[in-house]
């Protein structure tokens, strides 16, 4: 964090990337669900995914990611993630934050 705390943008991508390989490796030894079954933290993720999807190119997103890719084309057809995503992804600032504290915890 710089003197005003703020990070540069090369130090928040290494973070998203070092999140995302964390949600990639809850993916890989829970399976389809981030905690094995759906549950809220799943509800909040996709959002949080959808949004990082818009402001970064999906083959950065997914580039060590198989397991969150497949979570994230699940997530696209879902009737409700279709029916809301514009919602979702307002909404995303105040999901990031329990997204990120409950992956961070685990």
């Amino acid at each position: 964090m710089s003197a005003k705390g703020f990070q540069t943008p090369r130090l928040c991508l290494l973070e998203i990337c070092n999140f995302l390989n964390k949600v990639e490796s809850l993916l890989n030894s829970n399976g389809d669900y981030l905690f094995g079954r759906h549950s809220v933290t799943d509800l909040h993720f996709v959002p949080y995914l959808f949004r990082i999807i818009i402001v970064r190119k999906p083959e950065q997103v997914f580039e060590n990611g198989l397991a969150l890719k497949a979570y994230y084309e699940r997530a696209q057809v879902r009737p409700t993630s279709i029916k809301l995503s514009n919602k979702l992804i307002i909404n995303y600032f105040a999901t990031s934050q329990f997204v990120i504290s409950c992956i961070i915890s685990v």
